[in-house]
């Protein structure tokens, strides 16, 4: 997993907490 990837996957778990969640 690089830094950018890693980046995207925070950014989504912090908009979407249930999805990333689920």
């Amino acid at each position: 997993m690089n830094k950018h990837q890693y980046t995207k996957k925070l950014t989504g778990t912090i908009q979407n907490p249930v999805k990333s969640l689920f």
